[in-house]
């Protein structure tokens, strides 16, 4: 049975199985996408030189493609969108069931040549259209799709930065919400659960855009974030401003590469909910000597994975990271530390994962003994062993001819020479063939 079926680690009876399917959807979605809208162009050029639908081996691949992708798509997208999105997610879904059921209809009217391929098709490209613009919204924010056109910011006279982004009053942007006591994260994480948390205001999140910070909404209604501060290096204090409003319900933060002040670690810090930290080399100048104090983030009891790559980290460091109770990962490539306290670290959260540190290795089980050269044999022993091995035969078996005594070989515990390197094939092909020719010499 399944249940029993145990690969590689994996026991696939406790897999849930449309769980599984449901993250493929990000993988396989862009393929009908590609698809219909190659379709189209092609059909679209087509008609502007009036000329009829282009069927060749090329297309007869695509089509194929597109009916076993279409369906994959739709029915994985239904399965990931059951918990955890906003309100369009059901639009999307029906719309992403609608597009798979074109993209049958185009596959079956293009093999048939039925006249209504065109119009299908043009039908599967809107439909398309429409059901990646509410995907869209849903994992990169509202009108994600058409944002940029939408709002273009108008030309202002050059200023000096401020820690808020230009057009953004302050006044604007409401107090943060009261955190709500903080769970232990669960083990296994199929669902992402709806946050009681009040959703980020329009103000907070157009903000957090204007000043190039990436911003993914985990619940659809903007009240779980994931926030990766990369794309622009920020002004001192200017993360911390961004923070304030929003620090009790930001989930996962990115600070890679950032020039964080001390104001700025502590908002960091302060960060009530947060699960998953990324503080990949930043750089601290003179601040702490350059080290980064891991002190600032021992509020953070909700974390469960920490990257501090390439930061180095101050005195202390091995003490934070052993406190907070629900780290399950830290990844310490190039932070300085020694191997006596990665071990520290080991003993004191054996069950931590620790990646990119190792403790020297432990006393061998079983050393193996020095290779010892000796000459036990006479110099005569030696020189009658390296005496060339001389064949019992004189003439070739197989031709008849001279022996040459580099063609040699060992038959049944015996030397036989031969005249040329294709006689010794012939003869293992068929050894009682020449027996008696041997026999004879």
């Amino acid at each position: 049975m399944l249940s029993s079926v145990n690969f590689m680690g994996i026991d696939f009876g406790a897999v849930v199985w449309t769980d599984a399917l449901s993250r493929l959807h990000p993988y396989v979605l862009h393929v009908p996408v590609g698809i219909l809208v190659v379709l189209g162009l092609i059909e679209v050029l087509r008609l502007v030189r009036r000329k009829p639908p282009q069927r060749d081996g090329v297309l007869h691949l695509m089509i194929v493609m597109l009916l076993c992708s279409a369906p994959l798509a739709a029915t994985s997208g239904w399965f990931l969108g059951h918990d955890g999105y906003g309100a369009s997610i059901d639009w999307h879904r029906r719309l992403g069931i609608a597009t798979s059921v074109l993209g049958i209809a185009i596959a079956i009217a293009y093999w048939r040549k039925a006249r209504v391929y065109r119009g299908l098709l043009a039908l599967g490209v809107l439909t398309m259209t429409a059901t990646a613009h509410l995907g869209a919204s849903e994992t990169h924010g509202d009108n994600f799709l058409f944002e940029p056109w939408l709002a273009i910011p108008e030309e202002t006279a050059p200023r000096e930065p401020d820690l808020l982004p230009q057009g953004v009053d302050a006044d604007e942007i409401p107090s943060a919400p009261e955190a709500a006591p903080v769970q232990p994260p669960s083990k296994i994480k199929s669902t992402i659960v709806p946050s009681p948390m009040a959703p980020a205001s329009d103000a907070i999140l157009s903000a957090l855009r204007t000043a190039l910070v990436h911003v993914e909404t985990l619940d659809g209604n903007a009240s779980q974030l994931t926030l990766d501060f990369t794309a622009a290096p920020k002004q001192p204090g200017q993360i911390a401003a961004l923070l304030a409003p929003i620090n009790s319900i930001v989930e996962e933060l990115t600070l890679f590469g950032q020039k964080p002040n001390q104001d700025d670690l502590r908002a960091v810090g302060a960060v009530t909910n947060l699960r998953k930290l990324d503080l990949r080399k930043l750089d601290l100048g003179a601040q702490d000597g350059g080290l980064l104090a891991l002190a600032d983030l021992a509020s953070l009891t909700a974390l469960t994975e920490l990257n501090v790559t390439l930061t180095p980290l101050g005195a202390g460091a091995v003490a934070s990271l052993a406190s907070l109770p629900n780290l399950e990962r830290v990844y310490l490539f190039g932070t300085q530390l020694t191997q006596d306290d990665v071990a520290d670290l080991r003993a004191r959260r054996p069950e931590l994962q620790i990646v990119g540190a190792s403790v020297a290795p432990g006393e061998p089980l079983e050393v193996e003994a020095e290779v010892a050269f000796t000459k036990d044999a006479t110099d005569e022993e030696v020189e009658a062993g390296t005496q060339p091995l001389t064949p019992e035969n004189t003439t070739c078996p197989v031709t008849g001819k001279p022996i040459d005594p580099r063609y040699t070989i060992v038959f049944e515990g015996r030397l036989i020479g031969f005249c040329c390197p294709n006689c010794p094939k012939t003869f293992w092909q068929d050894p009682a063939k020449y027996q008696a020719a041997l026999d004879a010499q």
